[in-house]
This record gives structure tokens, C-alpha cells and sequence, in this order.
């Protein structure tokens, strides 16, 4: 059994968006919009990760650095 697509009711002044008739839901239309939002967030995302994961380094490199600054304090009092 096919089903038969669902007509639409436009919103005046947003040819982006229309309103389902059976649940009066406004659903945006534009999936070429849509796809392009859904890509913006993917890259927020993906950048936020990857500042966290460069945060992390930085700090790993920081106490790394701390880690070798007291080996030397240590070699140094020993001298």
C-alpha cells in the first residue's frame, strides 16, 4: 500500500516553513537549509572536541615540563 504524500499549508511570509495539516506542526521544508544547519552543528561539535583534546595536551605538556623542571632542581642540588 502506498501512502500519498502530505499536503502542506504554506505560512504566509516564510517559504521555508509550513504547517501539517493533521498535527498543525510548522516544519521547515528547505532540506537543503536543513542539511546545512545539521553540517554547521556537526563542525561545532567536532571543533569543541577538538579544543578539548588540544586543551588536554597542553595541559599533559605543562606538568610534563613541571615533571622536568624539579628533576633538574634535583640534579642541581646534588652537583
Amino acid at each position: 500500500m502506498q501512502t500519498k504524500p502530505k499536503k502542506y499549508i504554506t505560512v504566509e511570509g516564510h517559504p521555508d516553513l509550513a504547517r501539517d495539516p493533521d498535527t498543525g506542526a510548522i516544519v521547515n521544508i528547505n532540506t537543503r537549509k536543513v542539511q546545512q544547519q545539521l553540517e554547521q552543528k556537526r563542525l561545532k561539535h567536532q571543533k569543541i572536541k577538538e579544543q578539548k583534546d588540544l586543551k588536554a595536551k597542553v595541559e599533559g605538556l605543562e606538568s610534563d615540563i613541571s615533571d622536568m623542571k624539579n628533576m633538574l632542581s634535583q640534579l642541581i642540588e646534588k652537583l
